[in-house]
């Protein structure tokens, strides 16, 4: 039983020392943790940087890609209801589309449904073009879903799959 008290005042510890910490170094140590794949952390370390008045803009990016990070650890883990969950995080914190690397397009796209993948890269390509492995990914789901229609009706009309 110690050794948990233990542990809960070394949280309580970590906690008030991270209210006190730079963003910048905030931003730092939750980049160390994505590289190291603990996802939950550094959203929590993002959080705090937000909080303690660090760039937004910076900082919602980076939260919008440990959250689609951590759903799609979840979702390796075959559990759906909590990667759903954190994707509609990672959504509620997306910056604008056109801060979006390839990557984080093609994580999307698959945390989307079938529509709302369209909609999102249709909004992409009218800002930045198109780009070719993120429409033969989505050429692949919407085949497998049988909803090629959106292929035609729902994209930007620089695609090349228009």
């Amino acid at each position: 039983m110690a050794k948990n008290k233990h542990s809960k005042k070394q949280r309580k510890a970590e906690a008030d020392r991270m209210l006190n910490m730079k963003p910048e170094h905030l931003i730092a140590l939750g980049d160390k943790d994505i590289e190291a794949g603990h996802f939950r952390n550094a959203i929590s370390l993002y959080k705090q940087a937000l909080k303690n008045k660090g760039n937004p803009e910076v900082i919602n990016l980076a939260l919008f890609r440990a959250y689609l990070l951590r759903g799609q650890q979840l979702l390796d883990k075959g559990m759906t209801k909590e990667a759903d969950a954190t994707f509609d995080n990672a959504m509620a914190s997306k910056p604008g589309l056109g801060s979006l690397s390839e990557a984080d397009i093609l994580l999307c796209i698959h945390a989307m449904d079938e529509k709302q993948g369209v909609e999102m890269y249709s909004g992409y390509c009218s800002q930045k073009g198109p780009l070719p492995s993120v429409e033969t990914r989505l050429a692949g789901k919407l085949l497998k879903s049988e909803n090629a229609g959106l292929l035609k009706n729902g994209l930007h009309e620089s695609s090349r799959l228009k």
